[in-house]
């Protein structure tokens, strides 16, 4: 197998074309450049170079042809060499983010993704939306680098987190509802309500929301009607079989004719929450996390 070495030695002769300021360019012997080079013509068996008199030189008609490959090994091995490095460091290979449906409708997700390309271009990134507990499971198998979650009261041991957004929880209502016409709701009026409510029962933070509502209201929390994501909760808003509580960002869907207004005494808010395995891609994780406290100065 031809040595990047050799290769290098011929490029530099190439381009010099006079094996005494090559020698002298390389800091060799010129005796030992020549042997160099007349190793790599018997390894090719035959000849790269006519030799002139004062050590000036020629390129043969295989000699032209050979130094594009040997320009082109020299580079792929010097690139394969850096993202060996880079890679070692984190900043090059393969990264597999984790991420619940408000993180990409709320622009963290794309924030997330821009600082990658940005700073880490080298790395080759999928995303994959997943719901809190299999990302959870997948950060502990090693099967993803980073993901967005909502909170949970403990974590496991191997799991360190980070807030990256708060929104404050509000109620979605019908534009043909009679409470749309307040611009904030009252903990009262929602009493009568039936309150659809995304995402319950998956063991978090969002699964005592609505017993706090319902407790602060003086209500039973008996009329919920459970959905398992926000786009089957909007369109039932919309049709009017009830209000929705979610957070802010929700409204960007714009699923049918649905106004969201503030709750009265009810200032809670939606976390979300970068997660990482405490092995993983260090580089990954200190870019993102720069990123997002730049972003959102509530951290």
């Amino acid at each position: 197998m031809l040595e990047t070495r050799s290769l290098g030695y011929f490029i530099a002769l190439a381009e010099e074309l006079h094996f005494g300021r090559t020698a002298e360019r390389l800091g060799l012997a010129q005796s030992a450049l020549s042997t160099h080079i007349q190793r790599l013509e018997d390894r090719l068996g035959t000849r790269l170079l006519d030799r002139g008199r004062r050590s000036n030189v020629r390129l043969t008609r295989a000699g032209q042809t050979f130094l594009t490959e040997a320009r082109l090994v020299v580079a792929q091995a010097a690139r394969a060499e850096q993202i060996g490095r880079m890679a070692g460091r984190g900043e090059a290979g393969p990264a597999h983010i984790g991420y619940v449906f408000s993180a990409a409708l709320g622009g963290t997700l794309v924030a997330a993704l821009r600082a990658i390309r940005v700073e880490l271009p080298e790395l080759t990134v999928t995303i994959d939306q997943m719901d809190t507990p299999q990302q959870l499971a997948a950060l502990e198998d090693g099967a993803l680098d980073i993901g967005f979650i909502r909170p949970r009261p403990i974590y496991p041991a191997s799991v360190a987190t980070m807030i990256v957004h708060r929104d404050p929880l509000l109620i979605g209502l019908a534009s043909s509802h009679p409470l749309a016409r307040q611009t904030k709701i009252s903990l009262a009026s929602l009493a009568s309500e039936t309150l659809i409510f995304p995402q319950f029962g998956d063991g978090g933070d969002f699964d005592t929301t609505i017993d706090r509502l319902s407790e602060r209201g003086g209500f039973p929390n008996s009329r919920v009607l459970k959905t398992r994501d926000f786009v089957s909760a909007m369109t039932l808003v919309a049709a009017e079989h009830g209000v929705l509580v979610a957070p802010q960002v929700i409204a960007n869907l714009g699923v049918g004719k649905i106004v969201f207004r503030h709750i009265e005494e009810f200032q809670e808010e939606a976390e979300l929450v970068l997660a990482w395995h405490r092995d993983a891609n260090k580089a990954l994780v200190r870019v993102i996390c720069h990123r997002l406290q730049l972003q959102d100065q509530n951290i």
